[in-house]
């Protein structure tokens, strides 16, 4: 019985080259399981999705700079989280996939709704901030120098915290054994090279 198991999870495995581990440690124990996307690497693909993403951003700088209007800030938001969400539910961002990397789920399949909660603290910080634009819109485009009300501070203390956590997730990455973030644990998701193997 145990040998027709192994023997079908290696027919799996063969169908799947991108089939995550059926149990922790399985991808350290499979010598032809695909590698790790590393930290630098993740952090290329970053770069290349801030490129991709780069007349938001230019909007966004000149807001911040001239315009100062939550207007502008609140299209932007949604236009990046909703890149990131329904790019990774695919298998990657357009910077992750330039890079040979795919985003995967406990089945080598591409996460779907699992990249929903992979960003989740994204999505908790756009939800917040479109609160805010409805009940507060001034606080989106507070100055710094300017005397905050207790919105302002509650908004930019919520980014800061936001800020914090996500810095946490992404250092997590090169001192996990399978470089796996914080968001991927609690996503159940992993970052592969597409066509590299573990020799």
């Amino acid at each position: 019985m145990r040998g027709a198991s192994l023997a079908r999870m290696d027919e799996t495995a063969a169908q799947n080259p991108f089939a995550a581990p059926a149990a922790a440690g399985a991808y350290d124990a499979d010598p032809g399981a695909p590698r790790y996307a590393g930290f630098w690497w993740r952090v290329l693909a970053t770069l290349i999705d801030a490129v991709v993403l780069s007349p938001a951003i230019v909007v966004g700088i000149l807001n911040s700079l001239w315009w100062h209007s939550a207007l502008v800030i609140v299209p932007i938001s949604v236009v990046t989280t909703l890149y990131k969400v329904l790019m990774e539910m695919r298998g990657g961002t357009l910077g992750k996939l330039a890079c040979g990397i795919r985003i995967i789920d406990a089945s080598g399949r591409p996460p779907g709704r699992a990249a929903i909660g992979r960003n989740i603290l994204s999505l908790i910080s756009l939800v917040v901030e479109l609160g805010f634009f409805v009940v507060a819109p001034q606080v989106l485009v507070a100055e710094h120098g300017q005397a905050m009300d207790a919105p302002t501070v509650v908004w930019l203390g919520f980014s800061y915290l936001i800020g914090a956590l996500w810095l946490v997730c992404i250092l997590f990455v090169p001192f996990h054994a399978q470089k796996r973030g914080l968001h991927d644990l609690w996503s159940g998701t992993w970052c592969v090279q597409a066509g590299r193997r573990r020799s």
